[in-house]
């Protein structure tokens, strides 16, 4: 007879509903590619982002606008998932999720400033979560945090996706998206993308003053309205 083979409960998570299931796997099985949260699945939302990027101008920009909000939505359960399983003991492996596409008038704004990127979408590393959640970010001289709530973190492609203001930052050539939400004592919070050949990564949240950023030379407006 065969010998009987073990199996362990794992959690699985449904990426279209954000249903989470339990399932029976066998011990010492990898969870396959259709259980790897954030890795394989960021394979179609990298072909994604590669082929907007590819169409002409004109028909690109139509894609994006059409699709940028809903592309946000669809990513949210999935991503709060991942938030909560991908470094759970601490240790990243490598692993990537998308946040959100890039709209066309800043992917265009970023290659007219030397940033140019062959890919629409935005991800977010594991190995920069630790920096994004801002443990280390201790509160200002007034007393006011300069890291994000964990409620902004969890809904982020949202916000990214319906944004105050993108600044571009002409001293680190970086992107900076300036989100509609307000912080502690009118604070804004802001992340700050770099954009290369592969496409874009989210590398620092926090908040800061609105002055700040309307006040330094390095910061130039490309998109939006700070009173809108």
């Amino acid at each position: 007879m065969a010998p009987e083979i073990k199996r362990a409960p794992r959690d699985v998570i449904d990426r279209e509903t954000g249903e989470i299931t339990t399932e029976l796997v066998p011990e010492g099985i990898d969870r396959g590619w259709d259980h790897n949260v954030g890795r394989s699945w960021l394979g179609a939302d990298r072909a994604l982002g590669r082929q907007l990027a590819a169409l002409p101008k004109d028909l690109r920009a139509a894609v994006l606008a059409a699709t940028t909000t809903a592309y946000a939505e669809a990513q949210i359960k999935s991503w709060r998932w991942w938030l909560k399983t991908v470094t759970a003991d601490g240790k990243p492996r490598g692993h990537q999720h998308a946040v959100g596409l890039l709209p066309e008038h800043l992917i265009q704004a970023a290659a007219d400033r030397g940033a140019t990127t062959h890919a629409a979408l935005i991800t977010v590393e594991d190995r920069h979560l630790d920096h994004l959640r801002g443990a280390h970010k201790p509160p200002d001289a007034g007393g006011l945090a300069r890291a994000i709530p964990a409620e902004i973190l969890q809904d982020l492609p949202a916000y990214l996706a319906d944004h105050q203001v993108a600044l571009w930052d002409a001293k680190r050539n970086r992107l900076v998206i300036v989100l509609r939400e307000k912080g502690e004592g009118g604070k804004r919070y802001r992340a700050v993308i770099a954009l290369d050949r592969r496409g874009a990564t989210v590398r620092s949240l926090g908040q800061v003053h609105q002055a700040d950023l309307q006040g330094a030379s390095q910061y130039e407006l490309i998109d939006g309205d700070w009173e809108r």
